[in-house]
């Protein structure tokens, strides 16, 4: 997920304007990899990861020491063009202690399907994304 500004305080990440479009792709054996619309993306979040918030890599000019932020993301919700995570770091990380604007986001997260690309109970595989 992509994203020209954003902010991350202690407990939420807030993306502004995500790009249209995020890349989805699983690991091995099914290597599938496809387009799904962002807004797409954000309804079927909670189908996607069933009660188990995923984790996630934040990548972003502006962020303490610049190293990426491992961050297991929660209860996104969509404010006009802005999209909310409820956030907890992974490890007691700086960058979470105080507020951060953010520039150039990228959003990394991790694999919440875990079911064959062509079976039909895939919330991931979707068409017409």
């Amino acid at each position: 997920m992509q994203a020209d500004s954003g902010t991350l305080t202690d407990s939420t990440l807030t993306i502004q304007k995500p790009h249209s479009h995020v890349l989805a792709f699983s690991d091995r054996p099914y290597r599938t990899c496809y387009h799904m619309k962002s807004t797409e993306f954000l309804k079927t979040f909670n189908a996607i990861f069933k009660g188990h918030p995923p984790n996630g890599a934040l990548i972003a000019e502006n962020i303490k020491g610049k190293d990426p932020v491992a961050i297991e993301l929660k209860n996104p919700i969509r404010k006009r063009r802005k999209w909310v995570f409820e956030v907890h770091s992974i490890k007691n990380q700086n960058a979470l202690k105080k507020q951060s604007a953010l520039k150039n986001v990228i959003l990394f997260i991790d694999d919440g399907c875990h079911y064959p690309s062509n079976c039909s109970n895939n919330p991931c595989n979707r068409e017409n994304c």
